[in-house]
């Protein structure tokens, strides 16, 4: 990136994304994730879906967790901030 001249890296760091995810509740973790998502569900399929389909994801983040804290620990992300040079 550097190289190129365009840009910048102003921070990097690797990171485990799901590694406080088990620290949220179902709900909890559903509120966040519709608090990001809705607006472009929305846009897409109306507002007439919204409460139904964030309470079955609800649902299914309760009876899936064990699986999803089972795959926490297996990857990581690299997260890079760059600024246009």
């Amino acid at each position: 990136m550097e190289r190129n001249g365009c840009f910048s890296i102003e921070r990097m760091e690797i990171i485990q994304p799901w590694a406080r995810a088990g620290d949220l509740s179902s709900q909890a973790f559903t509120m966040h994730l519709r608090a990001g998502m809705e607006g472009i569900i929305s846009k897409h399929f109306g507002t007439e879906i919204i409460d139904e389909l964030f309470d079955r994801y609800c649902k299914k983040h309760g009876e899936f967790i064990g699986l999803l804290e089972s795959k926490c620990n297996e990857g990581n992300q690299l997260f890079i901030v760059l600024k246009r040079i």
